[in-house]
């Protein structure tokens, strides 16, 4: 062998030494996720602090994570005594919120109830086009005083609210609860409430403590005490009809198709004869 091919073979011996480095450094980036082979990065860096390099080949430390917000916690309103001063006032336009509010309080006769109010506000509505009714599925009676303020405060003078609400049971309710809320309203507003009811063979007492039927009496008794005690007050009697016709609630509490009907005539005429 010539000296001249002595240099070309060492020439080719090191060219493709640092081939076989350079093939090993690709490959080592493929392997890490950086590059697909052709120069295009497909996927996450190799976790690294500092950047890194082979055969002069660099790749850059990754970028710092973008934080990760996590979503707010679901509201839940565990307190619910009567607003103190300074309270504020918790509404919502959604109407599958408990504590949705419509926009148009236009009205003079306002009605706040649950799924049942709800569920015959049609039959309701159809008999008195210009009441305001807001029903909601679920809400509970600890809603009450908040609900009624927040029409108080912002809408035209009512002559007369019906409260709906007890369907859906709170353990720190008491009579002097429905009391007060009848006197958050003038002397002169004609307050009609609805009494309830659960059928106590779908709703017993192992029932989680909003749904028994249980407390539905002492609901309804309370309600009668406090219109016995103040003017313009009465009671539609919703707890006898259901009582003496459990096969018109569909589950033990809400009112069948043609049960809507009587509950709302109920409504009605309680409120159309309440003096």
């Amino acid at each position: 062998m010539t000296r001249g091919s002595s240099n070309v073979s060492t020439s080719h011996a090191g060219w493709s030494r640092r081939a076989a480095e350079l093939l090993l450094a690709l490959s080592l980036l493929i392997g890490a996720g950086v590059f697909d082979g052709a120069g295009a990065t497909v996927g996450p860096a190799a976790p690294a602090v500092q950047g890194w390099c082979i055969l002069g080949i660099c790749i850059p430390p990754p970028p710092p994570p973008t934080p990760v917000t996590p979503p707010p916690a679901p509201s839940t309103d565990a307190t619910h005594p009567f607003p103190a001063a300074g309270w504020t006032l918790k509404t919502s336009t959604d109407p599958r919120d408990e504590w949705y509010e419509p926009h148009a309080l236009k009205g003079s006769v306002y009605v706040i109830g649950d799924s049942i109010t709800a569920g015959a506000s049609a039959r309701l509505h159809a008999l008195h086009p210009t009441w305001q009714i807001n029903g909601v599925i679920g809400r509970n009676v600890h809603t009450l005083p908040t609900m009624l303020q927040y029409r108080l405060n912002n809408g035209p003078r009512l002559s007369k609210v019906v409260l709906a609400l007890g369907t859906n049971a709170d353990a720190a309710w008491t009579e002097a609860d429905f009391a007060r809320v009848a006197r958050m309203v003038p002397s002169s507003t004609k307050v009609i409430f609805v009494s309830t009811f659960r059928n106590p063979k779908s709703w017993p007492a192992t029932m989680p403590y909003y749904e028994r039927a249980a407390i539905q009496g002492p609901y309804s008794h309370w309600m009668n005490h406090v219109a016995s005690g103040r003017a313009h007050t009465c009671v539609v009697p919703w707890r006898q009809w259901a009582t003496k016709h459990p096969q018109m609630l569909s589950d033990g509490t809400h009112p069948t198709s043609p049960a809507k009907v009587v509950w709302a005539h109920l409504v009605s005429t309680t409120v159309t004869h309440c003096s």
